[in-house]
């Protein structure tokens, strides 16, 4: 039997649907099927992610996050940050680009082990020298989930 076929079978097995159904399984994106309204991402590496949450219009990107297989942190300030840093391991740190000062230094610069800071750009910055120069990867404000989950997995392939 083909790996193809042996997959399309435990989908079926997993799923309870028939075969018209399963049409697309992929990396970033699993689709069930022509004229289902189920649509989630996957995580190919999920990570622990500490947020320094300073506005409520991203919840939904956070709440993807988790459900795409991401830990996903909340820190409200920049103490709380200290704190969550200190006693758990991150691998990514996402901060509004306006709420950098409260990020640690050593974070901050993305240098050395420790978690990769990405800040959330807006979309008029994100082709300035001072983004351009400084980050290597960051989100753009109003991005998609996909479009975040992609930029996560970029820094965590530069740290491994």
């Amino acid at each position: 039997m083909k790996p193809a076929k042996t997959f399309r079978k435990i989908l079926l097995a997993a799923f309870a649907v028939s075969p018209a159904t399963v049409l697309a399984c992929g990396e970033m994106m699993f689709n069930a099927g022509k004229g289902l309204p189920f649509q989630s991402y996957i995580a190919p590496k999920p990570a622990n992610v500490l947020v320094l949450w300073t506005d409520a219009s991203y919840d939904s990107y956070y709440s993807q996050l988790m459900r795409a297989g991401h830990q996903v942190t909340l820190a409200i300030d920049a103490e709380d940050m200290e704190r969550e840093l200190a006693e758990h391991s991150f691998d990514i740190v996402i901060a509004d680009f306006d709420s950098l000062d409260a990020v640690p230094a050593r974070v901050a610069t993305n240098s050395g082990p420790g978690p990769r800071l990405l800040p959330i750009v807006a979309r008029n910055l994100r082709k300035s020298p001072q983004v351009r120069e400084r980050f290597e990867e960051f989100l753009v404000d109003g991005a998609s989930v996909g479009t975040f989950l992609t930029a996560i997995n970029r820094a965590l392939d530069s740290v491994i």
